[in-house]
């Protein structure tokens, strides 16, 4: 059985106040319980809860994350726009919206949008120079936020996708290569120059 990082936390957070241990103990009787056959109990009705999202939230919601997928190009790239070039930092940003839905590498509904994603990502860190994840300028999100947003757009979205359960060592050479040249392209004064 695999379990994302994500739900694993979200277990664990209903458990505060234990030990190390006894947290380990409670998650491992979790899992380890909800491999096997469930036996026939009865089901505690159901307790309301509040849900802060109302239909029409949810609608937007969606509407939103399908315009999203519609960015998407067939090497799994996204671009600023449907029909748009792809690049890296759009296409990073798709990723960290569509995980922000609960959508991972592993699971969800678009978690094989976020496989493509990845790929398309981890595809870029092998070909990219020294100092940045492209050598792509003058890009929209370049011009509105410095010459390496990219890089920075991808080291997030690779860290978010480690601990999901989907090629980690890929993932975490991927991320390796954009940190070491983010950290290549800092000044001495700890900038990234004037253009980021």
């Amino acid at each position: 059985m695999r379990v994302s990082r994500r739900r694993l936390l979200a277990d664990a957070s209903g458990l505060a106040g234990l030990s190390a241990l006894g947290l380990a103990q409670q998650l491992a009787s979790r899992y380890l319980l909800a491999q096997e056959p469930a036996a026939s109990k009865t089901e505690p009705p159901e307790s309301k809860t509040f849900n802060e999202f109302t239909p029409q939230g949810e609608k937007a919601v969606k509407k939103g994350e399908d315009f999203l997928v519609k960015t998407m190009h067939r090497d799994g790239g996204c671009g600023g726009d449907v029909g748009q070039p792809q690049d890296i930092g759009c296409s990073a940003m798709v990723g960290l919206a569509l995980m922000a839905q609960g959508n991972t590498p592993v699971e969800g509904n678009r978690s094989r949008e976020v496989q493509r994603l990845v790929s398309y990502i981890l595809r870029c860190t092998e070909t990219m120079p020294n100092d940045d994840i492209t050598s792509q300028t003058g890009t929209q999100l370049q011009n509105k936020i410095g010459r390496h947003a990219h890089s920075f757009f991808a080291a997030l979205f690779l860290a978010q996708v480690i601990g999901e359960g989907w090629d980690t060592e890929l993932v975490r050479e991927g991320l390796r290569r954009v940190v070491r040249a983010i950290v290549g392209s800092q000044t001495n004064d700890g900038h990234w120059g004037n253009q980021s």
